[in-house]
């Protein structure tokens, strides 16, 4: 268990106020960092390893998280589709992936539990 202590205290030091005490599923305990709302959008997901870079350098090396430039945000417009007449927000197409894949899905474990003659 001392060696668990340290390692937590090792943890918040280095990640900050952004480290928490969080319950897992398992109903185990643990430090951790949520980064972004799991309902965020899957392009801004994307833009996690940037938080993550300001973070570190803001804390470990004093720099303003405003200071720190990150061009894989700058080219996260050219990902989108244009606007349509969809009423909502098309995006990447990603999100629509994701939500076409879960439908197949359900479709497949609904047909595989068929009992047919």
């Amino acid at each position: 268990p001392i060696c668990r202590l340290s390692e937590v205290k090792e943890f918040q030091d280095f990640w900050g106020k952004k480290s928490t005490l969080r319950r897992f599923q398992d109903g185990s305990f643990h430090e951790a960092i949520l980064w972004a709302d799991p309902k965020v959008a899957t392009g801004q997901r994307r833009l996690i390893p940037g938080d993550v870079v300001r973070q570190v350098l803001q804390l470990h090396y004093g720099i303003p998280r405003k200071k720190v430039l990150y061009v894989a945000g700058q080219m996260e417009n050219l990902l989108h589709m244009p606007e349509s007449s969809m009423k909502q927000e098309y995006g990447t197409g990603e999100e629509a992936t994701t939500l076409a894949i879960q439908a197949f899905d359900r479709l497949a474990r609904k047909l595989r539990s068929l009992e047919l003659p």
